[in-house]
């Protein structure tokens, strides 16, 4: 027979389980991508959506942006709750030339896993 003393000694102790902040759950995260072409900044293209996971998101996007020639003016993670969102300001050249490297920016958006909900464009006089 077994001995059931240690049974009843391990259901006495009390385990306590670890907070969401230490196990590192994130329900949501979602995206900002601001892009200028660094010279006209009345001229911006915006996405707004959902991803996966913010640091692979801001990683690809910043090295397409780097490997175009441009550069990566603001990089913001908020971690509220159970949420994070990432900001990202970047300054591509050509950004609405031709070829346009528009096309590049939402390409890297979709291999970092980016699902896009919203794009627009806007122009300021």
């Amino acid at each position: 027979m077994k001995d059931r003393g240690s049974n009843k000694a391990r259901a006495t102790k009390t385990h306590r389980l670890p907070s969401w902040e230490e196990q590192g759950l994130c329900v949501g995260s979602t995206f900002l991508l601001s892009a200028t072409n660094g010279h006209d900044f009345g001229r911006r293209f915006l996405a707004l959506g959902f991803c996966q996971c913010t640091e692979t998101l801001s990683e690809v996007v910043e090295l397409t942006v780097v490997g175009r020639g441009g550069t990566v003016m603001l990089r913001e993670v908020d971690e509220k709750g159970f949420s994070r969102r990432l900001d990202m300001s970047v300054a591509v050249p050509s950004l609405w030339g031709v070829p346009p490297e528009l096309d590049y920016l939402r390409g890297a958006l979709q291999e970092g896993g980016g699902i896009v909900h919203r794009v627009w464009r806007e122009y300021i006089m």
